[in-house]
């Protein structure tokens, strides 16, 4: 019976994989996507409902994770779009949303941490290269797929070393 959860884990990682190559080729996070990562939410949801392991790098993700998670991140990017506009796409906040609820507060958290790295860093080698300026926007939405991808995979040994 782990085969399920081994599945909803690699649907979600193919998920993201078409999220990145789609908005790295137009700057657009499709809402069929975004949908369809949180749809993979719910179904692990109810495995994890009816009491299976769902995940892969941590113990059991409970309903009251998956519902801070839906909100920790997207709700805060939401809130900087209205302050900030540009500041971030809508797709990456219904993108984040999805992630937050199959991933759990915790891990939607480490994924937006890791992502802000790995795109600080991208953004800072555009801006030394010439190839943008400060007011030019790129894709973050891949950098949000590898954050998540690299905390559902190795979210719990991330963490345990981090706080330990």
């Amino acid at each position: 019976m782990m085969i399920l959860p081994l599945l909803l884990t690699l649907v979600f990682l193919v998920l993201l994989a078409a999220v990145s190559l789609v908005d790295w080729n137009t700057m657009k996070i499709p809402d069929k996507l975004s949908a369809a990562v949180l749809a993979v939410g719910i179904l692990a949801a109810l495995w994890d409902w009816f009491g299976m392991k769902m995940s892969l790098s941590q113990p059991e993700v409970t309903m009251l994770e998956r519902l801070l998670g839906l909100f920790c991140v997207s709700l805060p990017m939401e809130v900087l779009i209205r302050l900030i506009p540009g500041s971030f796409g809508g797709g990456d906040v219904k993108l984040m949303a999805g992630i937050g609820f199959f991933l759990g507060w915790k891990n939607c958290l480490l994924g937006f941490v890791l992502a802000v790295i790995g795109g600080g860093i991208y953004g800072g080698w555009l801006l030394l290269a010439g190839k943008k300026s400060r007011k030019d926007h790129f894709a973050f939405g891949p950098f949000l797929c590898a954050g998540a991808a690299a905390a559902c995979l190795f979210g719990g040994q991330i963490l345990a070393w981090y706080l330990g």
